[in-house]
């Protein structure tokens, strides 16, 4: 079923050469199509080096602030 109030297309062909080509083509369309799934595409990291350095430190200090933390309680 296609959902409710939608009808069946049925597309005619004059040869069934042209029937076959448009087959064809369309099974290859989908082929091609089928690993793209823009929904779940990642964008693209437009931060510049320097901020991600800055994050990586950040990050780190408070690693080894919560090691510290840590073995002071060990």
């Amino acid at each position: 079923m296609n959902g409710r109030g939608s009808r069946e297309h049925k597309k005619v062909f004059p040869t069934k050469a042209e029937c076959e080509r448009f087959q064809s083509y369309t099974i290859a369309q989908l082929e091609t199509q089928a690993d793209v799934k823009p929904q779940f595409e990642k964008p693209k990291d437009m931060h510049s080096l320097s901020k991600l350095v800055k994050l990586l430190d950040a990050n780190t200090a408070i690693f080894y602030a919560m090691a510290n933390a840590v073995k002071e309680n060990c």
